[in-house]
């Protein structure tokens, strides 16, 4: 008798807490379908902003994909060039604080 109560004891306490996680998915599953419908909303905004630019749209994003890459490929060019160019004022200041004090003594030798 003892172990039918204690079956039925640990049953119902099973069942309770099966009953929670059954709560707590089905308020998961209810947020992740407001989040995809909330997607989906955007999305046809998206669409309708998309549509707007008329039949040639996906040509128009296209040629702006390809702009937006040849406008990369010349920022990197002009940044290597700008990082020589750096490379040759530092290397030029560099000469030029190697030298200064020979042609202060210079001046002060030959130009008092």
């Amino acid at each position: 008798m003892k172990f039918f109560v204690l079956f039925i004891a640990l049953t119902g306490l099973v069942f309770l807490s099966s009953c929670e996680k059954h709560n707590r998915l089905i308020t998961e599953v209810k947020r992740i379908e407001a989040e995809v419908k909330q997607s989906y909303e955007e999305m046809a905004v998206i669409d309708s902003k998309t549509a707007a630019f008329g039949a040639d749209s996906h040509i128009a994003i296209i040629n702006l994909e390809r702009q937006n890459t040849d406008w990369t490929r010349k920022n990197a060019a002009i940044e290597a060039e700008l990082a020589t160019q750096s490379k040759k004022c530092t290397d030029g200041e560099a000469a030029v604080k190697e030298f200064r004090p020979k042609v202060d003594a210079y001046k002060a030798k030959y130009f008092r």
